[in-house]
């Protein structure tokens, strides 16, 4: 078996790779910009993030009543910063005598 040290480039020159690149930058920031969704879709998106930061606001606070020892309250905030609505939703399992 013989090794294949040859440039297999995907496109042919330098002004095809950035073609490629420039058409894929364009066709990326129309597919995702805040203009390009409907208002119901942004009403969704405001509703998710509204909700998304109560529930990591609530997350953190639920972390700074563990105790400070051992350094555990620093990762129950590091955590419920991280995973907020997880964060909050496992407090309230672990809690939840069955």
């Amino acid at each position: 078996m013989s090794k294949d040290i040859s440039d297999n480039n995907v496109c042919r020159d330098q002004n095809t790779f950035n073609d490629a690149v420039h058409d894929a930058i364009n066709n990326y920031r129309d597919s995702y910009s805040w203009d390009s969704l409907s208002q119901s879709q942004k009403t969704m998106a405001i509703l998710f993030l509204v909700f998304y930061l109560i529930f990591t606001i609530w997350a953190v606070i639920l972390a700074l009543r563990v105790p400070k020892e051992n350094g555990a309250r620093t990762f129950h905030v590091i955590v419920a910063l991280l995973f907020g609505p997880l964060y909050f939703i496992a407090y309230y399992i672990s809690n939840w005598n069955m």
